[in-house]
């Protein structure tokens, strides 16, 4: 039981962590992302505003769980586990990384671009 809890818990925060590191870079709530539904759903400069509002809460809420999160699986986890669910987590980051980089990533809707070498 404790295993599958454990299990569970990493296949819901190592994903979760991931889309998050896009957060910290500003690519969504700060950035390119609402100016991109600006541009596609016409919005407003008074809705540009709100929706950024919008996903600015949104991502105060997220840190606060991962915080949450985190502080509970250091209490179930030994120093040893969280150091190496730390060390996948970041693993999990660079593959993400090296992903958009190759422009493999998808975005609110758009079409990857096809590559020719």
């Amino acid at each position: 039981m404790k295993k599958t809890l454990i299990a569970l818990t990493l296949a819901a925060i190592i994903p979760a962590a991931a889309y998050a590191a896009s957060y910290e870079r500003g690519e969504h709530a700060r950035g390119p992302h609402v100016e991109r539904l600006a541009e596609r759903l016409e919005l407003s400069a008074e809705q540009q505003e709100k929706v950024r509002t919008l996903f600015e809460e949104q991502q105060a809420q997220r840190e606060a769980m991962r915080a949450q999160m985190r502080g509970k699986m250091a209490e179930v986890l030994t120093p040893d586990q969280l150091a190496k669910m730390d060390a996948m987590r970041d693993q999990h980051r660079e593959y993400r990384k090296d992903k958009r980089a190759h422009g493999k990533g998808r975005h609110c809707g758009e079409q990857a671009v096809e590559k020719s070498s």
